[in-house]
């Protein structure tokens, strides 16, 4: 479905992503691992039209994505941020169907994320993880096909992360919604995904399931800086 090939990003004189290929196949969940700066949230930047890369390709679904602005991106790529972009003067409601017109199905996904009660509260009222919460079922307004995410338990209470990844396995399931996962709380991220792809210094050094990654030498030299 999502094929990267080659993909390399630079920033002036740094090499941010470094001859990056990967695929992720429908219904796949997938963790995208690796210390500080070693490219990650760069990574979701490219694919989801962000930044051009310096040369590489990436396609969905067999169609190039280069020339493809982020606004089309976004109809089959969705996306959270690290902090969430949330509309905190519109109320949670409104902050859906800002992307659609379509209030049934806006109350719809709150109710999946057990945000329906708050539905006429302004977002800006709102917790940080519940706001990472309303991010998230923004992006599903689009039906997308892959949803890229940037670290969405970080700074997040333990029962916000096991609903948020609650609603993740249920989308993947029945849905059959492809992610592909920025994390650093590790535990909570090898509970979720599949399979975990790590980089470091811009490329990747390993590709695999949690536990095979996990006792990787490379991987663990790298998280150790040895």
């Amino acid at each position: 479905m999502l094929v990267l090939s080659n993909i390399t990003k630079t920033f002036g004189g740094v090499v941010a992503v470094r001859n990056m290929s990967m695929e992720i196949e429908k219904g796949e969940l997938v963790g995208l691992i690796g210390p500080n700066g070693s490219g990650k949230t760069t990574l979701l930047d490219v694919i989801s039209g962000f930044y051009k890369p310096d040369s590489g390709l990436v396609k969905l679904d067999g169609a190039p994505l280069n020339r493809t602005p982020p606004f089309e991106r976004a109809k089959h790529i969705g996306r959270t941020f690290q902090i969430p972009r949330i509309f905190s003067r519109m109320t949670v409601k409104e902050n859906l169907m800002v992307v659609e017109m379509n209030e049934e199905k806006a109350l719809q996904l709150l109710e999946m994320v057990q945000l329906s009660r708050l539905a006429d509260e302004y977002a800006s009222n709102l917790s940080g993880g519940q706001q990472k919460l309303l991010e998230f079922a923004r992006t599903l307004m689009m039906n997308p096909k892959i949803v890229l995410m940037d670290e969405p338990f970080a700074g997040v209470s333990a029962p916000l992360i096991q609903r948020l990844s609650d609603v993740i396995l249920q989308l993947n399931s029945e849905k059959k919604i492809a992610f592909l996962i920025v994390e650093h709380n590790l535990a909570a991220l090898f509970k979720v995904c599949h399979r975990c792809v790590v980089m470091d210094q811009g490329s990747m050094i390993a590709d695999g399931s949690p536990e095979d990654v996990s006792r990787n030498s490379q991987v663990i030299k790298a998280y150790m800086g040895e």
